[in-house]
C-alpha cells in the first residue's frame, strides 16, 4: 500500500532558510544565466583577414615612428604559429622573437612525432 500526501507535485520540499545562531542569514545567489540567444548576439564578430592587416600595418607604423627597431609578423609555415619579430632597423639583428626560434623548433619536432605515432597506430 503506498502513502501520498494529497495535493502533491512531485517537487521536492522547499529547503529550510540558512540560519546562524537562530537569525536568518541572507545568501547572494548569482543571477541568472542570460538566453544562448542574447548571449550570440553579444558576441563580437571575428576580423576579416584585410582588418587584422589593417590593425598589423598600423601598429608596425606606430613602433616604427617611436623606435629605431622595426616589428615584423609572419607566420610559421610548418606550425601555423604567428611569428613577431623585434629587429634593429640598422643592423638587422633580430633582438626579439615571440614564441623563440627553439620553442618552434620544438614544435615542429613535436608534430613529426605525433605524425609518426599515428602513421604507426593506423
Amino acid at each position: 500500500m503506498a502513502i501520498s500526501m494529497i495535493g502533491n507535485t512531485g517537487a521536492p520540499p522547499p529547503r529550510p532558510e540558512p540560519r546562524v545562531e537562530g537569525k536568518p542569514v541572507t545568501v547572494d545567489r548569482p543571477p541568472p544565466a542570460p538566453d544562448a540567444v542574447e548571449a550570440s548576439a553579444s558576441l563580437p564578430e571575428r576580423p576579416t583577414p584585410e582588418k587584422v592587416q589593417q590593425a598589423i600595418e598600423s601598429v608596425r607604423r606606430l613602433v616604427d615612428s617611436k623606435s629605431p627597431n622595426s616589428l615584423q609578423f609572419s607566420v610559421d609555415e610548418e606550425t601555423g604559429k604567428t611569428v613577431v619579430k623585434i629587429t634593429d632597423a640598422v643592423t638587422g639583428e633580430t633582438i626579439r622573437q615571440i614564441p623563440a626560434e627553439e620553442l618552434l623548433r620544438i614544435a615542429r619536432s613535436l608534430d613529426k612525432l605525433q605524425g609518426m605515432l599515428l602513421k604507426q597506430e593506423a
